[in-house]
């Protein structure tokens, strides 16, 4: 890592499951953080996601009600993907603008 901040969002520590699913199938995975453009998440076992493959993530944001955030990966290891949302709807955005908010 060249030290330079990738991020263009402030990104707060937001704990919680939650499960990946893409053209390859779906898998749990933990959410480490979260922004209002996107997030990171530990991906639990091996997976084929890439740059740009297009994902939805879906998560607890808002007492209870699960969000499918429709994202993009923007970075791809072996155990995290960093996502950035595509399309939010109204609804989603007003879920994860309270979850930022907590």
């Amino acid at each position: 890592m060249n030290g330079l901040e990738r991020r263009r969002s402030f990104r707060q520590v937001h704990r919680g499951y939650g499960t990946i699913s893409h053209k390859h199938g779906s898998q749990p995975c933990n959410l480490l953080n979260l922004s209002d453009t996107g997030a990171l998440v530990a991906i639990h076992g091996r997976h084929d996601l890439k740059e740009n493959d297009d994902l939805t993530l879906h998560v607890e944001l808002d007492q209870g009600i699960i969000s499918a955030l429709p994202a993009k990966a923007i970075r791809a290891e072996t155990d995290f993907i960093a996502v950035r949302y595509t399309d939010l709807s109204p609804e989603n955005q007003t879920h994860l603008e309270t979850a930022l908010s907590a």
